[in-house]
């Protein structure tokens, strides 16, 4: 468990999540700020923690079942035979879902980022403003 107690640490910890997209936080964080209450130091170390541990799941099986969808849509407005319904057509059809889940896990990922990183960022804003 890594301890973010200061927030020049916070602020290290912002460069981290928008310095590598491929960005591998293997600690669970744990933050401790004197600027907030226990109760606002838990709310945040759960949001960044559910945000490093989010796996791109959902959208992702968001962008395979409206592949899903399409193609569907697709065969009822292309009505084809089962002679021309060929393996290189199935083949197309299972790789268009692959790709599309694979798309929706990488969305998935960045949009955990980016909310992790606006969570962080209105943390350092609120202790900007409490300074002044």
């Amino acid at each position: 468990m890594q301890l973010i107690r200061t927030s020049a640490h916070l602020k290290s910890f912002r460069k981290k999540i928008i310095s590598s997209l491929s960005l591998q936080l293997k600690n669970d964080y744990q933050i401790e700020l004197l600027h907030f209450s226990r109760a606002e130091n838990l709310e945040l170390t759960h949001k960044i923690n559910k945000y490093k541990n989010d796996c791109g799941c959902t959208i992702g099986s968001i962008f395979v079942i409206i592949s899903i969808i399409t193609q569907i849509k697709y065969l009822y407005l292309n009505p084809i035979n089962f002679a021309s319904f060929t393996p290189g057509k199935i083949l197309l059809f299972l790789t268009i879902m692959i790709i599309s889940g694979l798309l929706g896990k990488l969305v998935g990922l960045a949009h955990a980022r980016f909310k992790m990183y606006q969570v962080v960022n209105k943390a350092l804003i609120q202790i900007k403003k409490g300074e002044t």
